[in-house]
């Protein structure tokens, strides 16, 4: 599937009114525009359309640190205090329930790679074993 086929996928199905993308590798560019510029399709989307961005920090700067990882320039278990000193001797809280001046230096440096024994808040609320960082179990509920 080429890029104007995955992009009219989005505008058929109704998620996107329409969309442009720009794919550039090694010195071949495509772009490509697709759709309306809104729902009502009042026109339609060009290449040279102007976006209104908000909240996009976070999605560009990954973007461009995976530019940095596809050039070999970086690695995402690179520790962040090769770039970043002043984060290389990081500090964690000793349980969740200390206080938050309650510190002890971390077992492990910072890396862009999540670690084995780490789990999403959202799925797991509660863990027994031990943290990776600071080598002590969470307090369990209603503690």
């Amino acid at each position: 599937m080429d890029l104007r086929e995955t992009l009219h996928r989005h505008v058929d199905d109704g998620t996107l009114p329409g969309a442009v993308a720009i794919v550039d590798t090694g010195g071949r560019r495509e772009v490509v525009a697709v759709g309306s510029v809104d729902a009502e399709g009042s026109r339609p989307m060009a290449e040279d359309t102007l976006f209104r961005f908000a909240s996009i920090t976070k999605p560009i700067t990954a973007a461009a640190l995976l530019v940095l990882v596809d050039d070999g320039r970086l690695a995402l278990d690179d520790p962040i205090g090769r770039r970043l000193p002043e984060l290389a001797e990081p500090k964690v809280v000793r349980t969740p329930a200390s206080a938050l001046d309650d510190v002890v230096p971390a077992k492990r440096p910072i890396t862009g790679v999540v670690q084995p024994g780490f789990t999403r808040v959202a799925e797991q609320r509660y863990v027994s074993r031990p943290s990776p960082c600071t080598g002590t179990a969470p307090a369990s509920p209603g503690a």
